[in-house]
């Protein structure tokens, strides 16, 4: 125990409190500026291939689809991990509404058209 007499726990104690108050300022940004809603609006798209829900794995149709609406490539390597079926209309809808949302899409003239 002596080292929490010669100022060592004092030190421990004040970081862990300012790394506690930074995560706190971190979760109200996000609620801020609308993270936290838009993981509800994606919901698991990004991780549950609605032809087996019960199985869990990145799907990569829903993630280019992601992409796409923001303009960026997407690319056509062709062994991407499966499963990469064509996202369902209520998965582009939820990654659409997210991304409207966080105004991702304000500009955006033709959504789901790649470049």
């Amino acid at each position: 125990m002596l080292w929490c007499t010669s100022g060592v726990g004092e030190f421990w104690s004040l970081i862990l409190d300012e790394r506690k108050r930074l995560l706190e300022l971190a979760i109200d940004y996000a609620r801020t500026v609308g993270i936290t809603q838009s993981d509800m609006d994606i919901g698991s798209v990004f991780v549950c291939y609605p032809g087996r829900s019960d199985y869990f794995t990145h799907w990569g149709g829903a993630f280019k689809h992601a992409a796409a609406q923001l303009g960026l490539p997407i690319g056509d390597y062709p062994h991407s991990r499966a499963p990469q079926a064509e996202p369902t209309t209520a998965a582009k809808g939820r990654i659409e509404t997210a991304y409207r949302r966080l105004g991702l899409l304000e500009n955006r003239e033709q959504p789901g058209v790649s470049r």
